[in-house]
């Protein structure tokens, strides 16, 4: 018995120092993340601990990367990273499990800066403000998105209503997955009654975008929003905006 677990963990140290040495870029490369919309300018370190440089998804900037693998995770074959990125669009950190079925995405915590999301309009990027994500759980297969929870929340209003002298608090939500795309559902009410419902989808494979409805009956609010693309739907004020999975932005 002693001589079986002698060989057992010989096995597991051949199996985590193999992993030690195989080259971040080449892995990256062989798993055919440029076909599936991912890019990146250099791929440094190993596995084991590598960066990852200029990385885009779906041509969302998503900044410098910084991988670290729990050595133990590979007992399981279900490497367990974490991860923390930052750059000029967005920062955040989260512990990312890899599986043969799917990528499961936990404690996941991020700021987006709305200027660089480029599936929203010019105007509304030039809102500035951010997009938060708090305790995240997220969980990928092939298909798309299967789970998700956490909280999102959004200043963009709130900074906006400071322009005209008016007063609006933080939006606030929740993540969810609707037919393999990650959804995210934000609410707000101003100090005058003004209800604005915000819905954002994000996708691999299909459309994303943003539908924003607005329930107002001020008359400043009402010019401002059909200056600003929205129009009138069953009563609401609506806004709705789609790009493709390449992230490109529709004219």
């Amino acid at each position: 018995m002693f001589r079986f677990l002698l060989g057992v963990l010989f096995i597991i140290g051949l199996v985590i120092a193999a992993s030690s040495q195989v080259p971040l870029g080449y892995a990256m490369k062989k798993a055919g993340l440029q076909e599936s919309g991912v890019a990146w300018t250099q791929a440094e370190g190993t596995l084991w601990d590598g960066r990852i440089t200029g990385l885009e998804i779906n041509g969302h900037e998503i900044g410098d990367t910084i991988l670290e693998l729990r050595p133990l995770s590979l007992l399981l074959l279900a490497p367990v990273y974490d991860v923390q990125w930052g750059g000029t669009s967005s920062r955040g950190s989260a512990i990312a499990r890899i599986s043969r079925k799917e990528l499961y995405t936990s404690d996941l915590s991020a700021e987006q800066n709305i200027s660089y999301i480029k599936a929203l309009a010019v105007p509304v990027r030039a809102m500035g403000g951010s997009v938060r994500v708090n305790g995240a759980h997220i969980v990928y297969d092939w298909q798309g998105c299967t789970s998700a929870s956490g909280k999102v929340s959004s200043d963009v209003l709130s900074l906006a209503a400071e322009k005209f002298g008016r007063s609006f608090p933080i939006l606030t939500g929740d993540l969810g997955c609707d037919a393999g795309t990650l959804t995210a559902h934000l609410t707000g009410t101003s100090d005058k009654g003004d209800v604005v419902e915000i819905d954002l989808r994000a996708s691999q494979t299909a459309m994303s975008g943003l539908t924003a409805r607005v329930d107002t009956k001020d008359r400043e609010v009402v010019a401002l929003l059909a200056n600003s693309g929205f129009a009138l739907q069953d009563g609401r004020w609506t806004y709705s905006r789609d790009t493709p999975p390449s992230g490109l932005d529709m004219p």
